[in-house]
């Protein structure tokens, strides 16, 4: 027999950070929806682990009890800075800048995924305008003359509007006539949790290598004594020069001194996991009749940070203030819903602006021998941590880099 189709206003497909976030938005404006998530919770996730600036803000926006909660739960560990390295060891470290308005909060906090998604999935379930099914994966989809019709494993739901936030490898989007990530804008990561590994520090820390460049392995301290371990590559390279993740970083562990020492004692409590990241190194297509893309089905990934989670807060806002709209005028045509777009790729330009810049000279040696040089000449000069600071909050740090008066700045220091 075949099950009756559900019928909703919105349908959300993914509950990772875009879809969550999204969730949220949509019952702050009174808007009810449906999120499908394939997988049931908790659920682990590959991901960097990394709250920065942004993703706080969005979430005390949300309810400024979102944090405290966590806080009391032991869910989250302050970050004061990134230290990053070059192959040789040298290294500069970038302190986080606090957060206006949020003075007694980090400006930047680690957290397991899995942990915090179902945090913020457990906050979704109790609004009254949320109906959220978990493992429920979306196999197809069909267009029907008002909005969708949703094919799941079980059972169909139909909305006016979908918002797709499954994540960087799903179908999806492609079924709904996107385009598959392009190799040279699409990266892969590996990520596993340790114990006993010997960073003292409250900051990640970040190794570049060349075998790996522009990626390389970024440790994480969290809560409970454990690591996040990730190694990132772009996806191009790894096929171009046959490179396997897992045997990288081990490799990676024998020839790099003080990674190999941090090591020595550390035990693996959660093996290896893969990623696909949709990188932000372009602008897309992310709407049309009907539908919005968020978060990492948009392909919103940082290439520098690898992280996608504060795009992912940015996207949702903008989607559920579109989707609003859309509902307010009844209006789901293509053209209509265009201007999520641009106010979309005009959100995220500062924060994917670098990325953008060194993708297509990123595999270049020259481009390499200059970025790492450049580590090794800062290093060890604690009054640049100001200005390279100031390079990172900026809205736009393109126009910074292109400007000589900041090498000169750097030199005087």
């Amino acid at each position: 027999m075949t099950s009756p189709i559900q019928d909703f206003p919105i349908a959300i497909i993914g509950a990772g950070p875009g879809g969550l976030f999204t969730s949220m938005w949509l019952s702050k404006f009174g808007l009810k929806h449906v999120l499908l998530e394939g997988n049931s919770f908790p659920r682990d996730k590959s991901c960097g682990d990394v709250l920065p600036s942004i993703v706080l803000r969005s979430l005390n926006e949300l309810d400024a009890s979102l944090i405290p909660r966590m806080m009391e739960d032991g869910l989250l560990s302050p970050l004061s800075g990134t230290q990053f390295y070059n192959p040789k060891n040298s290294s500069v470290t970038v302190k986080y800048k606090g957060i206006e308005g949020l003075e007694d909060d980090a400006a930047c906090y680690s957290v397991r995924r899995a942990e915090f998604d179902s945090f913020l999935l457990d906050h979704v379930r109790k609004s009254e305008f949320t109906t959220v099914y978990s493992n429920t994966f979306i196999r197809d989809l069909k267009a029907q003359d008002e909005g969708y019709i949703l094919e799941g494993t079980q059972t169909s739901y139909s909305a006016k509007l979908i918002i797709v936030a499954a994540g960087s490898t799903s179908s999806i989007p492609q079924k709904l006539g996107m385009p598959k990530p392009e190799n040279k804008h699409f990266a892969l990561g590996i990520r596993a949790y340790f114990k006993g590994v010997h960073c003292e520090s409250d900051q990640p820390e970040l190794y570049f290598d060349k075998s790996v460049f522009p990626g390389g392995v970024y440790i994480t301290p969290l809560s409970k004594g454990l690591y996040n371990v990730n190694l990132v590559i772009k996806k191009d390279a790894a096929i171009r020069y046959n490179i396997t993740l897992e045997e990288r970083f081990y490799a990676l562990l024998e020839c790099n001194s003080v990674l190999k020492e941090k090591f020595k004692d550390a035990t693996l409590v959660h093996p290896f996991r893969g990623a696909g990241l949709y990188l932000g190194t372009k602008n897309r297509t992310v709407c049309g009749k009907g539908f919005m893309l968020v978060g990492d089905s948009a392909g919103l990934i940082d290439l520098l940070s690898a992280n996608g989670i504060p795009q992912a807060s940015m996207s949702a806002k903008l989607a559920a203030l579109k989707a609003k709209e859309c509902f307010e005028q009844n209006n789901f045509s293509a053209d209509f819903m265009h201007d999520y777009q641009e106010k979309l790729h005009k959100r995220v330009k500062g924060y994917l602006a670098l990325g953008k810049l060194i993708n297509p000279i990123a595999s270049s040696r020259l481009f390499q021998f200059a970025f790492l040089h450049f580590i090794r000449l800062i290093s060890g000069k604690p009054r640049i941590n100001t200005l390279l600071q100031a390079l990172a909050y900026k809205k736009n740090p393109v126009i910074a880099l292109v400007n000589p008066f900041f090498y000169f700045s750097l030199r005087k220091q």
